[in-house]
């Protein structure tokens, strides 16, 4: 019998078991149905991490003084957002749960449906409809939950008093206090990330476009960026995740940020306040950056079915 086959005789405890002590992959049992589940998305608040499962649930570490990590009972999820102080699911038939601080109401989104993107400010929530419209919830101090009258948007992107819309053509749509009239001439864009004062775009070809502030080298030389397939903005630092898998890291390094740069064979990343996270193609989740309350203690998720 191959060792393919004898593997598939296995159970599934002895399966597990003998990926850990072979590959050193990092896997964990389904919730649901005690098989393998891989991460496959992940995000960073202001000390706290959220990751996203492929069978649909959610492990956050880090800080839970506001709620924002109860998310052990979420089920279905295919996307979560976190900014600050609380978390956000999008469940697979198209309704959304909240976790966290609710001070503003950006935790009520029971009522939404029909959603298909989600983001996450610091006390403000936005959902994109399947039909490109877009909800908001929370506090709307400067505007930034004025967005009733977007169409055609395919993401969103929130920080403390702003709100970002890209739509289907590649369109960037701003609401709240970061009003930039070069922004609005962005094109052919085809993701977004922000952080508290700046936001990130990645064009079509692979390079990037960024505006805001610069106090900490943020912005410099990422003109230069070339093969870029996704960008997540940090404060202080921008973080690019290239083609190859590679990291780059422009900016702040006050809490090792750019250590992050070492990652490599990446398929995945996302940013916190003052900590990175990544997903390599084995699995293998890595983070760096502040970790006073274990925001960065991945190394839990992937070894602790591997250990004895």
């Amino acid at each position: 019998m191959s060792a393919v086959k004898r593997f598939f005789h296995m159970s599934v405890a002895a399966l597990l078991a003998a990926l850990c002590l072979f590959t050193g992959m990092p896997v964990r049992a389904s919730a649901k149905t005690g098989s393998t589940a891989w991460p496959v998305a992940v995000d960073g608040g202001r000390k706290h991490s959220v990751i996203l499962y492929d069978d649909g649930t959610v492990v956050t570490l880090g800080d839970d003084s506001k709620g924002q990590r109860s998310t052990s009972g979420w089920r279905n999820i295919v996307a979560v957002s976190t900014f600050y102080d609380h978390t956000l699911g999008l469940k697979s038939d198209g309704t959304v749960v909240a976790a966290g601080e609710n001070e503003m109401g950006q935790c009520d989104v029971e009522d939404w449906t029909d959603i298909v993107a989600v983001a996450a400010g610091t006390r403000h929530s936005v959902g994109v409809r399947e039909d490109g419209t877009v909800v908001a919830a929370g506090a709307n101090e400067a505007g930034q939950c004025e967005v009733a009258g977007w169409k055609n948007v395919v993401q969103v992107a929130a920080n403390a008093t702003s709100t970002f819309g890209l739509t289907g053509d590649g369109k960037v749509l701003m609401a709240g206090s970061f009003q930039n009239r070069t922004l609005s001439r962005w094109s052919d864009i085809v993701s977004l990330s922000v952080s508290s004062n700046h936001v990130v775009g990645v064009h079509s070809d692979g390079t990037v476009s960024a505006l805001g502030a610069n106090d900490r080298g943020q912005l410099d030389n990422l003109e230069k960026w070339e093969d870029t397939v996704q960008v997540a903005a940090g404060y202080g630092f921008t973080v690019g995740l290239r083609e190859t898998g590679g990291v780059w890291v422009h900016g702040c390094d006050d809490h090792n940020e750019h250590a992050a740069m070492g990652f490599d064979g990446c398929v995945a990343i996302g940013t916190g306040i003052e900590h990175i996270l990544g997903i390599r193609a084995d699995g293998t989740l890595w983070a760096k950056g502040t970790n006073d309350c274990g925001q960065c203690d991945v190394y839990r998720l992937n070894q602790r079915l591997c250990s004895p």
